[in-house]
């Protein structure tokens, strides 16, 4: 998980490829057209999170069931974790 906000984090202050991915982003919040590929573009990165949060689950990192964009989301996006699910950083719940 921390790899991925890492990733998240890198895509917006990279001094190369951050200018391109913040101006995406605001592209997408006057064009309809930008909006759409953006969204394309999160919902793949949703179904690669999430496989990440499917084998922390094999591993018992995180209990089985676990939402997988829920805990992604938790751990680059700061939103709340699911339940059963710590912090980032912090030890696996067991």
């Amino acid at each position: 998980m921390p790899a991925i906000a890492r990733l998240v984090l890198t895509g917006f202050t990279d001094p190369r490829q951050g200018p391109l991915t913040r101006a995406f982003v605001a592209a997408a919040v006057q064009s309809t057209e930008a909006a759409r590929a953006l969204h394309a573009f999160s919902a793949r990165w949703h179904e690669q999170a999430a496989v990440v949060v499917r084998r922390a689950a094999e591993r018992g990192e995180v209990p089985a069931g676990t939402d997988a964009v829920a805990a992604a989301r938790a751990g680059v996006f700061r939103e709340p974790a699911p339940a059963g699910v710590t912090e980032p950083g912090a030890p696996p719940a067991r």
